[in-house]
């Protein structure tokens, strides 16, 4: 085939594309798109940066030593570390050396056989406290930039607290000074958190815990091209 020939093919196939793309829309969230966005209308993950995640745990008494402190626990005079009580204040709830467990909210202690989230049921890992005011309760959440396990695990918004404000959701890690540890691995306030969407509003259900393997480093434009995943600020 001679060159001439080569150059008119060519300049028919351009022609040909040029047709197609002025007839066919591509959709606007696609990276290269000029179109109308596409709403996803099955569930999916809608996520949004710069969150501050912090962690919380629950500490256990005999985890300390120390001068000793009383206090009133429902009407109840009851003895404790100081050290401990410390930590309680911070953390909301602490299992205490008998078995049980003591909280502290607005100055007062209480006690529970378990530990306690702001609606009334028992902490758990999986978690998370947030202010209702920008999760809905019970909304499903991940947080993909987190260190391995947490950022494949699936979160339930079911607590609060005074200093969750806005973008922060706070952590629980479990029980004693492993727990405590843990919480010091995940600080950080760029951090990315995804809420399960349900038709059009945030799924609040229990789901199981997500079973994709840890990605070697947060690769955006790779998590940007993965459908169900949806990015902004």
């Amino acid at each position: 085939m001679s060159k001439r020939r080569i150059a008119y093919l060519v300049a028919f196939v351009v022609i040909l594309g040029a047709i197609f793309l002025a007839e066919v829309r591509l959709p606007g969230n696609l990276p290269f798109g000029g179109g109308a966005s596409t709403s996803v209308t099955g569930p999916h993950e809608s996520c949004t940066s710069r969150w501050n995640v912090t962690g919380y745990f629950t500490p256990v008494e005999t985890d300390y030593t120390g001068p000793a402190q009383t206090v009133t626990v429902n009407g109840t005079a009851r003895s404790f570390y100081s050290s401990f009580l410390e930590d309680v204040q911070v953390e909301g709830w602490g299992q205490t050396k008998e078995g049980n467990y003591i909280g502290y909210e607005n100055g007062q202690y209480s006690a529970s056989q378990a530990p306690l989230n702001s609606l009334g049921g028992s902490l758990k890992i999986g978690d998370v406290a947030v202010d209702f005011s920008v999760i809905q309760a019970g909304t499903i959440l991940t947080i993909p930039t987190l260190p391995s396990p947490w950022n494949t695990t699936r979160f339930t918004a079911d607590d609060s607290g005074v200093g969750i404000v806005g973008k922060h959701v706070d952590v629980y890690t479990g029980l004693g000074a492993t727990a405590k540890q843990e919480t010091f691995r995940f600080v950080g306030d760029n951090q990315f958190v995804c809420q399960l969407v349900v038709g059009g509003a945030a799924a609040a259900f229990a789901i199981a815990p997500m079973t994709t393997p840890e990605p070697p480093g947060l690769d955006l434009p790779r998590l940007r091209e993965t459908s169900p995943l949806q990015f902004r600020s």
